[in-house]
């Protein structure tokens, strides 16, 4: 898991994905702020979750608004596959369209 910046190491890239709903990463070191997973292989992926600040009981004024999620396709160039703008939800389910 690679990142735009962590805030701090009990806030690391590897814990948005870790499954665990007490953890979390957080950057406030960057603008523009990026997660990239490699999964290693290529998979099948239709809907995610975006947990935000509200979420994990913190103020919902840090909640996520906008994101895009985004694939590289077997040309290895990136695919946006999913935006969303003013979410106002604390836990977002989104669907992913196929590449």
């Amino acid at each position: 898991v690679k990142a735009s910046g962590e805030t701090k190491a009990s806030e690391a890239a590897s814990m948005a994905v870790d499954g665990d709903d007490t953890t979390k990463w957080c950057d406030t070191t960057s603008g523009n702020k990026w997660l990239e997973v490699d999964l290693g292989e290529p998979m099948v992926i239709d809907t995610y979750v975006l947990k935000n600040a509200g979420f994990g009981g913190e103020t919902e004024a840090w909640n996520t608004a906008d994101w895009q999620i985004q694939v590289k396709d077997q040309d290895g160039n990136w695919v946006t596959v999913d935006q969303v703008s003013e979410n106002p939800l604390d836990s977002y389910t989104g669907k992913i369209r196929p590449v």
